[in-house]
Formats: structure tokens, C-alpha cells, sequence
């Protein structure tokens, strides 16, 4: 199999689990919204972490400090994930799923703040564009032609990067 063909496959789950995630929220979890299915995806973890030890029990052997940070690690992720959540409940998949690019500019930024890391001319340029084309994806024309910014997806992607 081809490396150009192997390196497709992630992006590609990725883009499925962004859209089953939208399906979800907008079928099954109406009235519970972004809370609920997230419970429902902390439960679906217990038991795989169940299966998991009665196939290869030695996973679970490790001292107690790390499965503390382990199980922060998780709740930090679920956090993190609870404005995005909340963006695709409010727009299409195709508008808030790209905003992640974000990530990477607020990398830039507090390396820069906290590091004292210093960007090249390409990565100030780069970091301009993918800000660039956040905004151009999170406009909004309407019929009357007036042209406005999805403030609130674009606010919620923003606060998945951080």
C-alpha cells in the first residue's frame, strides 16, 4: 500500500467521527444536547477500557500518580472538546470542523508569549492566512446581501485551540 494512500486514513476517521458527531447531536441528543452526548461517549470509554483489560490486563499496571494524570488527562480532553461540541451543534460540520486550523496560531502565540520563541516571516504569513480563512469561512450572506461573521462558532473553535 502506498504511503500517500496510508497517510489519507486518519484525516479521513477524523472527518467521519466530525460528522457522526453532528448526526448524533442532531438526531439522538436534541434535548439533551452537547452534555449528554458527551456522558454517553465517557460511558462508551469505561466499558472499551473494560474489554481492553480482560484482554491485556497488564495495561492497568501502573502506579496510582499516573493513572491520577491519566484519568485529568481525559477530563482535560473533555473540556476541551465541549466548544466544539457546541459549535457543530450550531452550524454545519463543513463550517466548524475547519476552524481547528486555528490550533496552530494559538500554539504560535503562546510559544511566542510564554517561550519567547521567535516566528519566522512564513509562519507570521501562514498564521495570517489560516486566520484569514477562518473568518472567510465563518461569514455569513445572506439574501439581502449582507455579509455578517458567525461570531459565536468562530468564538467556540477559537476556545478549542487554547
Amino acid at each position: 500500500m502506498s504511503w500517500f494512500l496510508i497517510a489519507l486514513i486518519p484525516p479521513a476517521i477524523w472527518s467521519a467521527t466530525n460528522h457522526f458527531d453532528k448526526y448524533l447531536i442532531s438526531k439522538y441528543f436534541k434535548g439533551g444536547g452537547v452534555g449528554a452526548l458527551m456522558m454517553f461517549s465517557s460511558i462508551i470509554g469505561v466499558f472499551i477500557l473494560a474489554i481492553i483489560a480482560v484482554i491485556h490486563p497488564e495495561v492497568l499496571n501502573y502506579p496510582a500518580a499516573k493513572g491520577v494524570f491519566i484519568a485529568l488527562n481525559g477530563f482535560v480532553y473533555l473540556l476541551a472538546t465541549l466548544p466544539c461540541l457546541c459549535a457543530l451543534k450550531k452550524d454545519e460540520t463543513s463550517i466548524a470542523v475547519p476552524l481547528f486550523q486555528l490550533i496552530p496560531v494559538f500554539t504560535y502565540f503562546l510559544a511566542w508569549l510564554i517561550l519567547g520563541e521567535t516566528l519566522s516571516l512564513s509562519q507570521l504569513l501562514g498564521g495570517v492566512l489560516v486566520i484569514l480563512g477562518a473568518v472567510i469561512i465563518s461569514l455569513e450572506l445572506s439574501e439581502v446581501n449582507k455579509i455578517s461573521i458567525k461570531k459565536e462558532v468562530l468564538l467556540l473553535m477559537g476556545k478549542r485551540g487554547q
